[in-house]
């Protein structure tokens, strides 16, 4: 599990099947995060308009 995978599973409102089911349009969460919202709008439908209002998703580097 990713970091992205822990930061869309806690996405206000989302709920695991709508995770399902973003994972399923984009195959992963570091997918999802780098849409825009108005890509997921129409890729997944208004059920998902939800995550048109989130704030920006800011990818920290990793340590190694």
């Amino acid at each position: 599990m990713t970091i992205e995978d822990i930061a869309l599973t806690l996405q206000p409102g989302l709920g695991h099947k709508g995770v399902i089911h973003l994972m399923s349009v984009y195959g992963s969460a570091e997918a999802v995060f780098a849409a825009s919202a108005q890509e997921i709008v129409e890729r997944c439908g208004p059920t998902l308009r939800l995550l048109s209002r989130r704030k920006s998703y800011i990818r920290w580097p990793r340590r190694r």
